[in-house]
């Protein structure tokens, strides 16, 4: 009787060893997944995920949905000028409609509310808005970036030397493509390097803490990264491009909102190109918006964010206007495209003349043509309740 106790006795202790275990672990991926909040809930359903479960998006017919992406620069730049926009604002609500700015971490993740219907007008990377041209009915009206993808390494070294190496990228983005390009330079493929996928906000820490050796980022990242670590140093930069987009749903119901979103972006680049103060108003305007978005970029300053907006956007352009030759075939866009096909993001059936048929260089002009109407040369921004 004494052994069968003394049994009993034993398998109680290892539950209850084995409950504390289970207890830590449930506790310990808790804390977890609160220090990841970006990370989202499921891999396929982002209308799950901690930040974008929280947002409404209203009747549709009720309200014009914009994504944005403000650890991005410059569109995030962009995009917080035009939310302050009161032209705007009042010719939407003249209207009967209303604007919502929804923050995304990265155009994949826009792209997921694109194609659900839920998203009306979009800035976002070339990337992105390739796979979105591909696979629903946009417009792409305006460019908002002509900037670099970076690779960063601890060190000076050739791309050579990043064979065996690990090496951060944030999966199917301009970087992604970037990194492949530079790797296929020297004759090296991805077989040859360890792809780690990473948000791009993991990035300089992951470097830091030698998770990897090297990582692919767009801006801001890599400026953030090299103000924070004197150590790193940019090895390889690539050209890419980010865009405004509209959903052809919305510029089929609201042709006259598309036009004023489109004088509302090319306002809020006149309005930047007027003067030094303007420009480091919006970047402090953003620097606010990442913060409150992830908590992130602390180390970035808005002299760093009006620096990279004027090289990679203000002294490209007056009026944001694509060139068409972007889109031509054997262009960059094409190869990005080509590259998605072989990487199975697009079907290898699909056409460029699908992506290059998205392309629509009109609207712009109409705007443009009617300075007046649309008040281009206007600048009306709600700051603290004040106007400017």
């Amino acid at each position: 009787m004494r052994d069968l106790s003394r049994v009993a006795a034993q398998k109680t202790v290892l539950t209850l060893f084995f409950v504390q275990i289970i207890l830590l672990s449930i506790a310990c991926n808790t804390a977890s997944a609160q220090q990841n909040v970006e990370a989202a809930a499921s891999d396929t359903d982002l209308s799950k995920h901690p930040i974008y479960s929280k947002y409404d998006f209203g009747e549709a017919s009720k309200v014009i949905n914009f994504g944005t992406q403000p650890l991005g620069i410059p569109i995030g730049v962009l995009a917080e000028v035009m939310k302050r926009d009161n032209i705007l604002r009042d010719a939407v609500k003249a209207k009967g409609l209303e604007i919502r700015v929804h923050p995304f971490l990265k155009g994949a993740d826009l792209n997921f509310f694109c194609q659900r219907g839920q998203i009306d007008v979009g800035l976002s990377g070339d990337m992105p808005t390739i796979i979105l041209a591909a696979e629903c009915r946009i417009v792409i009206v305006a460019l908002a970036k002509k900037g670099f993808s970076d690779v960063v390494a601890k060190k000076e070294m050739q791309i050579t030397e990043l064979k065996g190496k690990r090496i951060g990228y944030p999966p199917n983005s301009n970087a992604h493509y970037a990194l492949l390009v530079a790797l296929s330079s020297v004759g090296l493929k991805e077989s040859d390097v360890r792809m780690i996928a990473l948000d791009v906000n993991q990035m300089q820490e992951a470097l830091h803490n030698n998770k990897i050796d090297a990582f692919a980022a767009w801006e801001p990242v890599p400026t953030l990264a090299r103000a924070k670590y004197k150590d790193f140093v940019v090895v390889h930069r690539s050209l890419n491009e980010s865009f405004m987009y509209f959903s052809r749903a919305m510029l089929n119901r609201h042709p006259d909102i598309a036009r004023h979103l489109m004088a509302s972006m090319i306002r809020a680049v006149l309005w930047m190109k007027k003067s030094e103060n303007n420009l480091l108003q919006a970047s402090k305007f953003t620097l606010e918006a990442g913060k409150s978005f992830l908590g992130w970029r602390a180390d970035l300053t808005a002299e760093q964010i009006a620096d990279i907006t004027n090289r990679d956007l203000l002294e490209l352009v007056h009026v944001p206007a694509i060139p068409e030759k972007d889109f031509m075939v054997d262009g960059p866009l094409c190869k990005e495209f080509e590259f998605l096909k072989t990487t199975g993001n697009l079907p290898e059936s699909t056409k460029w003349e699908k992506i290059a048929g998205s392309l629509d260089r009109t609207l712009i002009s109409e705007v443009v043509s009617n300075a007046t109407t649309y008040r281009i040369y206007e600048f009306d921004y709600e700051f603290g309740g004040t106007k400017n």
